[in-house]
């Protein structure tokens, strides 16, 4: 579903358009969180690919897209939405929202700061 979606040279989907449309003017959250959100889905799909274990919510890229920004959410801000907003927004149930954050960070081993971080060139 995520290739048909979105793919490189492509035009997005109009569901998932107006789906990112209404998770940025309903949350408004600022271009660093939108910036880390997406790096942190790029991360997530790479780690999804390289392992032999298919994740299924790498399927769903509404659910991947919320997923990361609620993390780059939590890493930057310290008042944050709590998951129970992200669910009103998404219109993903709040318990399932709370499975993928936990699976991202299990997967990240919750190190998420350390992804940005090289020990030779310093932070992205």
């Amino acid at each position: 579903m995520t290739q048909e979606l979105v793919a490189p040279g492509t035009d997005p989907a109009p569901t998932f358009r107006k789906y990112v449309a209404q998770i940025l003017s309903s949350t408004r959250l600022p271009s660093s969180t939108i910036l880390l959100g997406l790096f942190y889905m790029s991360s997530r799909l790479k780690l999804v690919a390289e392992s032999s274990q298919l994740d299924p919510s790498s399927r769903n890229v509404f659910q991947m897209l919320t997923t990361g920004l609620l993390l780059g959410s939590k890493f930057l801000d310290d008042n944050t939405f709590q998951n129970r907003s992200w669910a009103e927004v998404s219109s993903i149930p709040v318990q399932d929202l709370n499975k993928l954050e936990l699976a991202w960070l299990e997967g990240f081993d919750w190190e998420i700061h350390g992804l940005m971080y090289d020990d030779d060139e310093g932070f992205f």
